[in-house]
């Protein structure tokens, strides 16, 4: 993640979309910020958000800090991987200046960035709050094919119904409807979820038999490679039918000598 942090207000939320909770000078130092900031790197204990979606005697946690009710929490291990400084700017501030901090963070799973903001505002005494945050990286999916909202809703095209220039009132506002076509080219294939799964290939009759729950052995296979495995189960591969259509994720068993359906994307193949 990326993230900015405003330094000397506090909110409900943890983030800009709050109530103000409390307003402070900012009387940090350089030093002093990179010694909080410290305390955040590696294995810590955080105590989740009364905002996060973590459950609560069976309702999210949010549905309480909306009814204004605070409820216990207790604390997660996890761990921040790489806690980087950015940028900051709390000293020489002129009027109408934001003190704030840009921070990159490399974490684990169940961290919660807003938090991580608010408890170093009450690490430095000033208190803080999350102003913008950016997810950089998920799962190795590649940063450069991340699209914008902008992007997104530029992708229309006018209604078919819509009455064409010059027909009709001819001033009102043409009718838009999405545009599929532009949509699909900004999506990622199926297999991009699991780029370190080997892949197999298979002809249109096995991925029929493999879509309906029959398992096939590898030696038979028109379009195999034989791999003979060290271990005798549990290898997961992607399963494409003639090499370009991912339809199913599969298990090598019996040292790879056989294949077994795990998960069927559809239904794929003919007999």
């Amino acid at each position: 993640y990326i993230v900015k942090g405003i330094l000397g207000v506090r909110t409900t939320t943890q983030d800009s979309q709050g109530e103000v909770v409390s307003e402070r000078p900012v009387n940090v130092t350089q030093v002093q910020l990179e010694e909080a900031l410290d305390t955040f790197r590696g294995e810590i204990q955080q105590v989740p958000s009364m905002w996060s979606a973590l459950k609560y005697q069976g309702k999210p946690l949010y549905e309480y800090a909306r009814q204004g009710i605070e409820v216990p929490r207790e604390p997660r291990t996890i761990t921040v991987f790489e806690l980087q400084l950015l940028e900051s700017h709390f000293e020489n501030l002129e009027d109408g200046e934001e003190a704030f901090v840009r921070l990159q963070v490399h974490c684990s799973k169940g961290t919660y960035i807003r938090s991580i903001i608010d408890d170093l505002g009450e690490l430095l005494g000033c208190g803080a709050h999350v102003s913008q945050l950016r997810r950089t990286d998920f799962s190795g999916y590649p940063t450069d094919a991340m699209v914008t909202i902008e992007e997104i809703e530029s992708c229309m095209k006018p209604a078919a119904e819509s009455s064409s220039p010059g027909e009709g009132e001819g001033d009102e506002e043409q009718e838009m409807e999405p545009d599929f076509e532009a949509l699909d080219r900004l999506l990622l294939p199926m297999d991009a979820a699991v780029p370190y799964m080997p892949e197999v290939s298979v002809s249109s009759e096995e991925a029929w038999r493999l879509s309906n729950g029959m398992w096939l052995r590898t030696n038979n296979l028109e379009q195999y490679e034989y791999v003979k495995l060290s271990d005798p189960d549990g290898v997961f591969v992607k399963v494409m039918e003639n090499g370009t259509l991912f339809f199913a994720i599969a298990e090598l068993r019996q040292y790879g000598e056989t294949l077994h359906p795990v998960r069927l994307l559809f239904q794929a193949g003919e007999r």
